[in-house]
Order: structure tokens, then sequence, then C-alpha cells
């Protein structure tokens, strides 16, 4: 994708009309508005401002087309978290604008497994407090069926930790 031409002598930066005969000029508007413009068959803007600082705006349906045609969802981000791998890893090579979904898609995803994870070992350490040194089983399953994920707190007092692990997976797989 072409941006612009520096001449390499100077440093100078050539005009894209210069370059390519001409180009769309708009009158100054905000980011924003630009955006809820969605041309059709068009990717968006680039826009340059006076301090030779540029900003692309991309409109939502090229985004869509370019989550499309990677097969990205959410979904295949939790396969790759599920399978133990890094999707950001793999995703290297996205657009900008797909690469920060994805990697929002991860975070939000890793952080719902943590808290599933790190609150049910949390919780199995407060009901064995409670429940003193001598407890059974089913002393822990009363307080366990309390839960809205009893299994989860049962891996976790086995410390079936890559039971755990899948276990919490699957709960926060999207739908």
């Amino acid at each position: 994708q072409y941006l612009t031409t520096i001449l390499t002598a100077t440093g100078e930066e050539v005009d894209f009309a210069t370059v390519f005969g001409g180009i769309d000029r708009i009158p100054a508007r905000s980011p924003e508005e630009l955006k809820q413009q969605q041309r059709d068959n068009a990717e968006g803007y680039v826009l340059r401002y006076d301090n030779g600082q540029r900003v692309k705006i991309k409109f939502d349906q090229y985004v869509e087309l370019h989550r499309v045609v990677t097969g990205l969802s959410t979904t295949s981000i939790w396969e790759c978290l599920r399978a133990g791998q890094n999707p950001l890893e793999v995703l290297t090579m996205l657009p900008d604008e797909l690469y920060g979904w994805a990697e929002r898609e991860t975070t939000e995803l890793k952080v719902k497994h943590y808290e599933l994870v790190n609150g049910a070992v949390s919780k199995k350490d407060a009901m064995l407090i409670d429940l003193g040194s001598n407890f059974t089983r089913k002393d822990f399953a009363a307080l366990a069926l309390e839960d809205p994920n009893p299994a989860l707190l049962f891996m976790a007092l086995d410390a079936s930790n890559e039971r755990l692990n899948d276990a919490a997976w699957k709960l926060v797989k999207p739908e």
C-alpha cells in the first residue's frame, strides 16, 4: 500500500498528487465523521496532518470483510488459547485494525479463564479453612454445591490442574 514518496537526497516528502496525478481531497472533518461515511468497496482514509502524522480510518465493512477472509473470530482465538497457543503470535500479519480487535478478544478470554481458575482455587482454599482438617468429601460437596461451578472446586481440591484449566476454557467458550 502506497503512502508517500521521500526524496532520499533531501528527506523531503513528495506530495501524492505529484506522483500519481491527483487525489481525493476532502474538507477538514473529524476522523469519526469520516468513518461514518462507510463508502462501498473502499478501505477508508489515510489522514495526513500538517505535522506529518498519519492516521488510518478503516470503514467497518472493510474490517468485517478482512475478518471473514482471514477466518478470524472470537471462537478461533479461543481455540488457540485452549490449545495453549498464543493467537497473537499467529496473527502478526493482520492489519492493525484487526490485530487490535484480536488483542482485545484474547485479553478478554484470558481474563475470564483466569478468574474462573483462580476463583475456584481461592474458594477451595477458603472452604478447606472453614471445614477444618477432619472434613470428608461429602462435607466439601455440601459447600461446593452452593457454587455455580462445583466441578471446578472439586478439580481444585484434587489438584487436577489440567482438568481445571480445560474445564475453565470450556466455560468461557464464545457462543
